[in-house]
């Protein structure tokens, strides 16, 4: 692949290409194709099998980065519950080939240098259903980032005089209330995977509003930057439904120039 981060379209092709299989098989052995037979680079037995266990080796990935590029519901906090996955699913076994074996190791070294803390936002996320609570909530912490996502306010006379005999008081208090809504929170029923967190969220507020001042902050960031590349992708603006029949060259031309100057070139 000439750019790794489009590994997706060389898994659509492979996917493409062991469904046709068939077809391209009988297509090959027409005799207008065996004319030039030596100038074709077909797939062996074992190029066939490789590619078949590729496929199976990528198609959680696939599904990941689906998962994660969605724009209509909250992905941030599933990064850490797919990383493990992927990491569970890349495990290397005695019976892997050598290519299924290096690609393993590759894509555990990848993600062995990303995603080094799980951070507030796996922790924020209602517990889902069959989920393990593997990173407890630590109520000094939280409550240290609930402080750090409000802003200072101007104090007052009287808060300069006494503020810091009474800060001491309140301070206990809040992290005794945190430990409080931690308890609660943990407590409470699993919500399913197709439920919206920060709907839940919302709806809990009440119960657990320090706890839930953190899941607004940090619930709402995407998981990817994909939604805002579409945005300012000229090629995706380029080829839509609408313009489906551009030839390659034109395509290129409208990608790489501005719209200023493509009249004199395409007249």
């Amino acid at each position: 692949m000439d750019v790794v981060t489009r590994w997706n379209r060389s898994l659509g092709m492979l996917e493409r290409y062991l469904e046709q299989q068939a077809a391209i098989t009988a297509a090959l052995l027409s005799p207008e194709v065996r004319k030039n037979a030596r100038q074709l680079d077909t797939m062996g037995s074992a190029d066939i099998s490789d590619a078949e266990e590729i496929v199976n080796l990528l198609k959680p990935l696939k599904k990941t980065t689906t998962v994660l590029s969605d724009e209509k519901s909250a992905t941030l906090s599933l990064i850490m519950p797919l990383k493990s996955m992927i990491e569970q699913s890349m495990t290397l076994d005695e019976k892997d080939s050598t290519t299924v074996s290096d690609m393993k190791t590759a894509i555990l070294q990848n993600l062995s240098s990303r995603y080094t803390e799980a951070g507030t936002v796996g922790q924020t996320e209602p517990m889902e259903e069959g989920a393990t609570d593997g990173n407890p909530i630590d109520a000094a912490d939280a409550m240290h980032r609930v402080e750090q996502e409000q802003p200072p306010s101007k104090k007052t006379a009287l808060e300069d005089l006494l503020g810091a005999t009474f800060a001491k008081i309140a301070a206990a208090q809040s992290k005794s209330r945190m430990e409080v809504e931690i308890d609660m929170y943990k407590k409470d029923t699993s919500i399913p995977l197709t439920s919206c967190p920060l709907k839940w969220w919302k709806e809990n507020a009440q119960m657990c509003p320090l706890l839930s001042s953190l899941a607004k902050a940090y619930l709402i960031i995407p998981a990817t930057s994909v939604p805002s590349e579409r945005v300012f992708s000229t090629a995706g603006d380029t080829v839509n439904a609408q313009r489906s029949q551009l030839s390659p060259k034109h395509v290129d031309m409208l990608a790489k120039k501005p719209v200023s100057n493509l009249k004199n070139t395409m007249e």
